[in-house]
């Protein structure tokens, strides 16, 4: 938990040093995470990385598993994972482990009228044979 707080204020520093450096922010003004200055042009949300998330493994026995999770994912304006809900679970730990692997999720967030922008999307992690 202690390395996610300094996460948590490198972004917000990133933020100010960009706006600082961009015009859009003085100095003693307060800076929304949901939108970030950017120079670069409008463009949708780009997941770069998705891992697969772990087949469950049940302490006892074998366990079949054959379905889809789907979590709401929030992708943040400064290029961090945010809240994560559950659209769709599974049984047996499968749930968690596509969370944990929608946390590792690499992405370029939405930029929208030269800002990047904080915005929400399903994600599937499908469990079973392929």
């Amino acid at each position: 938990m202690k390395n996610s707080r300094y996460i948590q204020m490198w972004c917000a520093l990133k933020v100010v040093i960009v706006g600082l450096l961009m015009g859009s922010v003085s100095l003693g003004q307060t800076v929304s995470q949901d939108r970030i200055p950017t120079n670069r042009p409008d463009s949708p949300l780009v997941i770069l990385h998705k891992p697969k998330a772990k087949y469950p493994v049940p302490e006892f026995g074998t366990v079949c598993i054959r379905g889809t999770v789907i979590l709401r994912v929030q992708f943040l304006a400064g290029g961090l994972i945010g809240d994560i809900k559950v659209i769709k679970g599974l049984p047996y730990g499968a749930t968690d482990n596509a969370i944990q692997a929608a946390k590792h999720i690499r992405f370029l967030p939405t930029i929208k009228d030269g800002f990047e922008v904080t915005t929400s999307k399903p994600v599937s992690f499908y469990f079973g044979e392929f």
